[in-house]
């Protein structure tokens, strides 16, 4: 199985008015995602189900992924949310969602946060060990391994700036 970790679209400022789980993306976040997902879905991922952290941001982000997976596949995609990926974060109550809530999944889109995402990454792959960078609107492609699919493979890193160019 396929998983992508993706870091929300840029978002406003913290602020006193707005809790952290309350920030929405902003005008800027909302164009530049919509413009990357365009040249993520070029590279034809195969995503089955679409995680979400709770936080305003990352619900958002992944509706816009929603709805472009939807108009390339020609088949509805739902959102679930999953506080396993808003802070404190579980990775294994997470990858155990993921199972039992569809074995046969060739992918699954997980959208987050900093440094969850980069966390992930490095515990996927590097068994703990390693430093990666998730930019706001970066996607990060694993190849999930072994029947509990706790491990595997980094095929692919991309900057938002990549996949934007890609959709040109």
């Amino acid at each position: 199985m396929k998983l992508y970790l993706i870091r929300h679209g840029i978002a406003a400022d913290p602020s006193e008015n707005v809790s952290d789980a309350d920030r929405p993306l902003t005008r800027e976040g909302v164009k530049k995602f919509r413009r990357a997902v365009e040249g993520f879905i070029r590279l034809d991922p195969p995503i089955d189900l679409i995680f979400s952290s709770p936080f305003a941001r990352a619900r958002q982000t992944a509706e816009i992924l929603a709805h472009h997976i939807d108009a390339a596949q020609r088949y509805p995609i739902t959102v679930q949310i999953s506080d396993s990926l808003a802070p404190p974060d579980d990775l294994q109550a997470f990858l155990s969602k993921v199972v039992a809530v569809n074995p046969a999944a060739r992918g699954v889109a997980a959208i987050g946060h900093e440094p969850i995402m980069s966390h992930w990454i490095a515990m996927l792959c590097g068994r703990g060990h390693g430093q990666f960078e998730m930019k706001k609107g970066a996607i990060a492609g694993i190849e999930l391994s072994g029947e509990d699919k706790f491990s595997g493979e980094l095929f692919m890193l991309a900057p938002p700036a990549l996949l934007r160019q890609i959709a040109s």
